[in-house]
């Protein structure tokens, strides 16, 4: 379109920073499409091409598609069941023939294969995300009704249900979903800010549980980005501080630095002890117990997922751990950085 043209001459600072984003983004994506993402072996994409043709060439026996059909009532009742019982096959028994019925072909390999390992981990990934949002949820649920007519609320002239009241502080965790939110009810944001102010201490926290946990994604989500795009989605000033922060410890240190982090997560042996790699965590366990190396214990005392209790139990089975408690949350560097800093000097000073 002629009219959306503009000469580079032109353009604004801000627009051509967008400009050039745009083409490293085009660039990324043209090397990418030369690569398969998930296959193992990382093959270029034009080999494995060749191979998955190759392997059903070879397994086809000369067969080839006749795709002419006649306009009879018989023909279309035979093209009618053929196409219901290929919707009805499986997309692996159709990679297995098209490998010649034989196990691991390319077919198999790379497609069915990479589907099921991505599949396999939503399935995992929603599993524990279900996990995590019934245990935030609990509490709220046994802390009385929801629904009902609510109370009057004079800001906003009408009355809330505590349901209602919970959704909209759910809302007003970041500033696209505020706006929404005020431009769908036509509430200003003094009127919103009247009915967090109904809500309990307990309701407002697990609002913020909530964002701390989808927050929780963001590193991936930023992975998959750079990934695929070639840039990470835009940070604000704030959040781009506190990226820095986390990464500063592996500065330099290129993507095998940052395997360790990135796997802790799943590492957590409780409800997949193979993938948690329980065997080797309780032997290492052992070693470290087995030094006199020093280990200390700096502990947030309100963390719902990870309860004193369970920290104390943990320190108690290694005889040489200090303990320090903080009055914060699960991410209590974010909160109470120099304190924690304070108390591991003094630690180490004996």
């Amino acid at each position: 379109d002629e009219a959306m043209r503009k000469s580079y001459k032109d353009m604004t600072v801000e627009e051509f920073r967008g400009l050039v984003d745009t083409i490293r983004q085009i660039e990324h994506i043209g090397r990418l499409k030369q690569k398969l993402l998930t296959a193992k072996d990382q093959r270029a994409f034009r080999e494995t091409h060749d191979a998955i043709v190759a392997s059903i060439e070879k397994h086809a026996d000369g067969k080839t598609a006749n795709n002419r059909t006649r306009n009879t009532r018989i023909d279309r009742a035979v093209e009618l069941f053929k196409g219901f019982f290929a919707s009805h096959r499986k997309v692996a028994s159709l990679a297995r023939e098209l490998d010649g019925f034989k196990d691991g072909g390319p077919v198999w390999e790379y497609i069915v294969r990479s589907m099921n390992e991505a599949g396999d981990r939503e399935a995992t990934m929603r599993e524990q995300a279900t996990m995590r949002l019934a245990d935030l949820v609990a509490p709220i649920l046994d802390a009385g009704n929801l629904g009902g007519k609510g109370i009057y609320i004079p800001a906003v002239k009408m009355s809330l249900n505590r349901e209602e009241r919970i959704a909209v502080a759910l809302n007003v965790g970041n500033e696209g979903n505020m706006q929404r939110l005020m431009d769908g009810a036509r509430w200003s944001r003094g009127q919103v800010d009247a009915i967090l102010a109904t809500l309990t201490r307990a309701d407002l926290e697990f609002a913020q549980q909530v964002w701390d946990f989808f927050e929780s994604y963001r590193p991936q989500i930023a992975a998959k980005e750079l990934r695929v795009m070639g840039k990470e989605p835009a940070l604000s000033a704030e959040a781009d501080a506190v990226r820095r922060g986390y990464d500063a410890p592996f500065a330099g240190l290129g993507e095998e630095g940052v395997t360790g982090p990135r796997r802790f997560p799943l590492s957590i042996p409780v409800h997949d002890p193979v993938a948690g790699n329980a065997d080797e965590q309780a032997r290492h366990f052992a070693a470290v117990n087995a030094t006199s190396l020093p280990v200390h214990f700096a502990w947030g005392t309100e963390d719902n997922v990870f309860v004193t209790e369970w920290g104390r139990k943990w320190q108690s089975m290694i005889p040489h751990a200090t303990w320090d408690e903080f009055a914060a949350g699960h991410f209590l560097q974010d909160t109470h950085g120099p304190a924690i800093v304070d108390a591991v000097v003094r630690r180490a000073a004996g």
